[in-house]
Formats: structure tokens, C-alpha cells, sequence
């Protein structure tokens, strides 16, 4: 159940600096 647990929380962290890598793509698309 642990491992599970871990997961779940590491998971939004990566989300969020996928997310933070798409949003300064657009950016920088934008100007």
C-alpha cells in the first residue's frame, strides 16, 4: 500500500511540471 501511496503523491509533481513545460511552449508560440 505504501508504494501506491508514494506514487500518488509524486504523481501531480510531475504533472505540474509537464503542465509548466506546455504553458511556456504556448508562450513562447504566442511572443
Amino acid at each position: 500500500m505504501e508504494p501506491v501511496g508514494n506514487l500518488k503523491r509524486g504523481y501531480p509533481i510531475f504533472l505540474w511540471i509537464t503542465g509548466l513545460k506546455i504553458l511556456f511552449i504556448i508562450e513562447s508560440k504566442l511572443g
